[in-house]
């Protein structure tokens, strides 16, 4: 937990220091560790999307880039790690 509050700060003050709304992608299947990651993110100046599948998570980033990524590597559909290949293979245009 120590480790998760450490990055929250950081994060925290990265998104400060930028102007424009930042976009955040939570990809996660289970609906309380969702609902926790949200209410967490909630409180700084960000836009949060959520997507329980990767099939979700596709379409959701297709044309709509989010500037981080909270990625579930046990996804049911695809598996966390082969979302990422792709992705860094043929990343989205924004």
């Amino acid at each position: 937990m120590v480790y998760t509050i450490k990055i929250g700060v950081r994060l925290n003050r990265t998104l400060k220091d930028r102007k424009d709304m930042k976009k955040i992608l939570i990809i996660e299947d289970d609906e309380t560790s969702a609902m926790i990651m949200e209410q967490f993110l909630s409180k700084m100046d960000v836009e949060i999307s959520l997507a329980e599948t990767g099939y979700e998570a596709l379409e959701s980033i297709e044309g709509n880039e989010p500037d981080l990524i909270l990625l579930d590597l046990g996804l049911p559909d695809i598996k966390g790690m082969d979302l990422i290949k792709n992705y860094l293979e043929e990343p989205f245009q924004s």
